[in-house]
Order: C-alpha cells, then sequence, then structure tokens
C-alpha cells in the first residue's frame, strides 16, 4: 500500500504492529508463555521474515513533515505530562493496567487463578490489545508500575494523528491538511480537558483504550473508502487482515461497530456495482477486513472462555442484545443527552458543526465517499446508544454511565468528522464516483 509521507508510513506500522502482537499475545496468555524471552521473539519475527524477502527498491518520497507539527506539538505536550503523573483513571486501572500487571507477573493476560468469580469486576475476558502492550513494557527492564503504562497513550495519539495526515495529504494540499490536523489535534477533548488538573490528549494521557479504539476506527474508515474507490491488491488484503483483527481486540465497543458495518459495506459494494457496472468495486477487500476481524474475536473468546464477567457488563452476549429490545424506553432520555453532548463547546468546539456542515456539502456534490463516511458516522453514533440502551452496569443507572463515559464513546468516531470534512470539501483531489 503507498503511503504518504513519513508520520503516515509510521503510524500504519505501529497500528499493524500492536495488531499483529495481540494476536500473538492472545495465543501465546492460552499457552502461559507471556515472558519477556517469547515476546521478544514475537517481536522479532516479522523483521527477520522481511530481511528475506526481495522488494523493489523505492525513489526518495516526500516527508510531509511541516504540515505534520501541530500533531508533534499535541502529542509532546502529553508525553510531558505522562512523564509527571501515574495512573488515576479507576477504568484504566481495573481493566487494561491491571491485566498488563497480570501479564507481567504470570506470563498470561487470562492468569487461571482469575478464574474465580469474585475477580468478575475486574473483567479479565476484556480484549487483550492495550493490556498485551502495556504487559510486555513493564517486562523491560526500569520500567515502573505505574508510570509506564501511561507512555503508550501519546503513541496511539500521534498514530491516529498520522493516518489522519495521510489522508489529508493522499486528497487535499498540504496547507489544508496542516489546518485540518491543527484543528483536530487541539479540539478540547483531544487536547485540553480539565480532568484532575490539566491534561493533553483526553484517553491520551491516560492508560485508557479510547484512543487506541479511535485509531482503529478511522483505519477502517479510511481503508473502507480506498476499497469503494477500487483500491485492492495482496498487501492491501493483509493490511485489511491485520485492522480488522485489531479493531476487535481494543474493546467491545469496537467489536460491536466492526460487526455492525458489515451489513453496510455490503450494501454499498452492492449498490456501487449495480450503479456502475458488475466489476467496478470488488466486495472481497471487505471479506479479508471481516475475515480478521471475525478470526480475532474467536481467538481471543476462545482463550477467555474461562474468564467470568461482570452481571449486565457484556453487551455482545445473548443477554445484552435481549436487554437491548427490552431497553427503548431508555431512548427519549440517552438521545437528549446526546443532543447537549454535541452542543458542548468546551468538550468539542465546532467537531460537530463541522459534520453537519460537511455532510450537507457532499450531499450536494453527490459524493460518493462523503455519504458513506456521513453513513459510517451515524453507524458509530448509533451502537454507541444501543450501548447505553442496552448496558446493565450499576442496575440500569444510565445516567451515571453516561456521565462517565458518553464523551468517550464519541470519541471513538469523532475522527470520522476529519474524513467527512476532507472528501466533502476537497472533491478535486479525490477520485470519487457520482452518486
Amino acid at each position: 500500500m503507498k503511503h504518504e509521507g513519513l508520520p503516515d508510513y509510521l503510524s500504519w506500522s505501529w497500528l499493524l504492529g500492536v495488531s499483529y502482537f495481540a494476536l500473538g499475545v492472545s495465543l501465546m496468555s492460552w499457552m502461559g508463555l507471556c515472558t519477556l524471552g517469547p515476546l521478544l521473539g514475537l517481536c522479532l519475527l516479522p523483521p527477520a521474515l522481511s530481511y528475506f524477502q526481495k522488494t523493489a527498491p523505492r525513489g526518495p518520497r516526500p516527508l510531509h513533515f511541516w504540515s505534520f507539527l501541530p500533531a508533534l506539538l499535541a502529542v509532546g505536550l502529553s508525553v510531558l505530562i505522562c512523564q509527571a503523573d501515574s495512573v488515576k483513571e479507576v477504568d484504566a486501572q481495573m481493566r487494561w493496567v491491571q491485566h498488563g500487571q497480570w501479564m507481567a507477573e504470570t506470563g498470561s493476560l487470562v492468569p487461571e487463578r482469575m478464574e474465580d468469580p469474585s475477580w468478575a469486576k475486574l473483567h479479565p475476558s476484556y480484549p487483550p490489545l492495550l493490556s498485551s502492550v502495556i504487559g510486555f513494557a513493564l517486562q523491560l527492564p526500569g520500567a515502573n508500575r505505574e508510570g509506564t503504562p501511561l507512555l503508550f497513550g501519546p503513541f496511539f495519539f500521534l498514530a491516529l494523528l498520522g493516518i489522519l495526515h495521510g489522508f489529508c495529504i493522499r486528497n487535499t494540499s498540504s496547507k489544508w491538511t496542516f489546518i485540518w490536523v491543527a484543528g483536530f489535534a487541539f479540539t478540547p477533548c483531544f487536547a485540553w480537558l480539565a480532568r484532575d488538573g490539566l491534561t493533553v490528549g483526553m484517553a491520551a494521557d491516560s492508560a485508557l483504550a479510547d484512543i487506541p479504539l479511535a485509531l482503529f476506527l478511522t483505519a477502517l474508515a479510511a481503508l473502507s473508502i480506498r476499497i469503494l474507490e477500487g483500491e485492492d491488491s495482496p498487501p492491501h488484503r493483509g493490511l485489511l487482515l491485520l485492522v480488522g483483527a485489531g479493531s476487535m481486540l481494543v474493546k467491545q465497543e469496537g467489536a460491536a461497530f466492526v460487526l455492525a458495518s458489515l451489513p453496510l459495506s455490503t450494501l454499498f459494494v452492492v449498490w456501487l456495482s449495480q450503479k456502475n457496472g458488475q466489476n467496478s468495486i470488488s466486495w472481497r477487500p471487505f471479506g479479508w477486513l471481516f475475515s480478521g476481524a471475525i478470526a480475532a474475536w474467536i481467538l481471543w473468546a476462545g482463550v477467555s472462555t474461562n474468564m467470568p464477567v461482570a452481571a449486565g457488563e457484556n453487551y455482545l452476549s445473548v443477554e445484552g442484545f435481549q436487554n437491548l429490545w427490552t431497553g427503548f424506553d431508555r431512548l427519549p432520555q440517552i438521545g437528549l443527552r446526546v443532543l447537549e453532548e454535541f452542543f458542548s463547546v468546551n468538550r468539542w468546539g465546532g467537531l460537530w458543526f463541522v459534520a453537519v456542515a460537511a455532510t450537507a456539502v457532499g450531499l450536494y456534490r453527490k459524493n460518493t465517499s462523503a455519504l458513506f463516511l456521513t453513513l459510517l458516522l451515524l453507524l458509530g453514533i448509533g451502537v454507541s446508544v444501543a450501548g447505553f440502551m442496552s448496558s446493565g452496569w450499576k442496575g440500569g443507572d444510565i445516567k451515571g454511565l453516561m456521565d462517565s463515559s458518553l464523551t468517550r464513546l464519541l470519541m471513538h468516531h469523532a475522527p470520522l468528522v476529519l474524513l467527512l470534512g476532507v472528501k466533502s470539501l476537497h472533491s478535486a483531489k479525490e477520485k470519487r464516483q457520482p452518486l
């Protein structure tokens, strides 16, 4: 797959690396082999294999460095704050940091002693991607149980901004890329947010998995656009496989979104094929994407099958789907709270206003990519609403749950606003098909 400059290349490398690593750790957790030696071997396997692979020489490519400066500034500030802080976020400590500590101590993310139901409140069956990275880092010389887990948030934030930067460069000029990336990097909840003092990048300066999930879902959307624009190659399919797998291994909400996006993507491919000719768009790349997702889901479900789940907190269970159909009485309360969140300028700045304007422009210009991104964004918001409808958290205390998590859930899909804005407002450079 062609990359647009160094930030784009390094961001995709990080994303693919952690996805591959999480899959390996899932298998090794089952065998109790997540110790430093085997994990180093897991890390060295891809470069060892690539050494024997013949590749054609590549000519020089532009770095596109100056348009990435706002991202470097935002991430640099988050690194400074991480170095002076410790893990304070309760969800982060109970889910991802604790799991990484288990891995460092026992060689497994699902230690046998955690099969006791009394451990259910620590969610031992929760998706392993972030915990696997933390668990590996905690085994390295000089690691600190509190400070080390925080250092990975900025890496995921940097990768998210790098993929957004590459998408902008691919579709518009360096000047507009600078503006778009700066605007997103310093959107209040991604940049400055008052929570226990000054923070930079909500969830980028803590050990939460919200920024990692936003990274994977943004990558999924960017790849989907390239599929709809006719891109398909063997390296591209391998990339899709790993992105699909990683999206399932970050958080439960990621698995729900990936599975919900399957029918939308399929219908879009069918519609474009009927409109523009049977061979205009192939469904096969989406097949690789969702094959990776389903394989990763089955793998982790098998590895963590004996781990207890707290009542009301497994949204992808049969119980969760049953609660969804009985939770429609919550919908008015949830809808009003979501609308209130959209108008929280101190959290989002003008981001959601940009989404509305970009959707209107995209529809006016009959832009296929913009339409798909609009539907994908609405789907993401719908999945978040469905999660609140089905949740049994603390006996159905939806207000308390939304107060603590609504902003974070919308952050998973907020980067789609940038993709939508670029595709809607900069149609001159894109390879689009009319509606």
